[in-house]
C-alpha cells in the first residue's frame, strides 16, 4: 500500500520517522549518516520509501528502521542501544526531517538527493533554517540542491550516457534544437509530450520521471 502525497499528515508522520532514524544512527550507535545511507540504499529499504510503501513510511519507527536496515544488510544484533527521548528537536533529528522532506516534495531518489547535499551540508544550515516552518525552509534547501546541479535532469542523464546533444537526438528522434532548448530551460520539459519524454528516456535508459523537473512555485 502506498501513501498519499497530498496527505500533509502522511508527510509529517514520514518526517518525524526519518528525523529519528538520523538522530539514532548518529546519537545512539556513532554511525556517520553519509555511510549509513549509503546502507539505506544497499538494504532496498530507501527504494520501498520512494516507492511510497506505507510498512516503512508509517509503520515502523525511525528506530526500528535504523534496526532494519541493518538487519537487510546482515549486521546481526541482539543488544541495540535504547530508542532516544528527546523534548527538544536537535541538529540531527532536523537533518533527518528535511532530508525527508526534499524527498516528498521533490520525488527524487535518497541517492540524486545526496549526491549533491551532505549532511555536513545540511548540518552547516540548521542554524539558520532552524526556527522556520518546514514550508518555508524546505523550498531552500531544494533551491540549494538545484544551484549546485547546475544543469537540467535531462543534461545530467544525457551525459551519464557519454551523448552528445546530437548523438541524442540520433536515438531519440527529439530534434536536437528540442533538446538543447529543454536543457537551458527555455522550454519546459514538464510541459512536453508524453511521446517526446517517452523516447528520450528510453534512448537514456530511464524513467520519465527522472527528467522531469522541480517546480518551486
Amino acid at each position: 500500500m502506498n501513501y498519499n502525497r497530498d496527505d500533509s499528515y502522511v508527510r509529517d508522520w514520514a518526517m518525524s520517522n526519518m528525523g529519528e532514524m538520523v538522530e539514532y544512527c548518529i546519537e545512539a550507535c556513532n554511525e556517520k549518516p553519509d555511510r549509513f545511507f549509503q546502507m539505506f540504499q544497499v538494504s532496498g529499504i530507501a527504494e520501498e520509501w520512494e516507492r511510497g510503501n506505507i510498512v516503512f513510511i508509517l509503520g515502523r519507527s525511525g528506530t526500528e528502521l535504523y534496526m532494519d536496515v541493518c538487519d537487510r544488510i546482515g549486521i546481526k544484533k541482539t543488544d541495540w542501544p535504547a530508542a532516544l527521548i528527546r523534548m527538544e528537536e536537535g541538529v540531527n533529528y532536523w537533518m533527518g526531517r528535511m532530508l525527508a522532506y526534499v524527498q516528498w516534495e521533490t520525488e527524487w531518489p535518497f541517492q540524486e538527493i545526496l549526491s549533491y547535499l551532505s549532511f555536513e551540508d545540511l548540518a552547516s544550515q540548521y542554524k539558520e533554517l532552524r526556527n522556520m516552518r518546514i514550508e518555508h525552509s524546505g523550498p531552500k534547501i531544494i533551491g540549494y540542491i538545484l544551484n549546485k546541479r547546475q544543469g537540467s535532469r535531462l543534461k545530467i542523464h544525457r551525459n551519464r550516457m557519454g551523448l552528445s546533444q546530437r548523438g541524442l537526438a540520433e536515438q531519440s528522434g527529439v530534434n536536437v534544437r528540442t533538446i538543447q532548448q529543454y536543457e537551458i530551460g527555455s522550454k519546459d520539459i514538464n510541459k512536453a509530450s508524453v511521446t517526446t519524454v517517452l523516447e528520450l528516456s528510453r534512448a537514456l535508459c530511464c524513467d520519465i520521471e527522472d527528467l522531469l523537473e522541480y517546480r518551486n512555485d
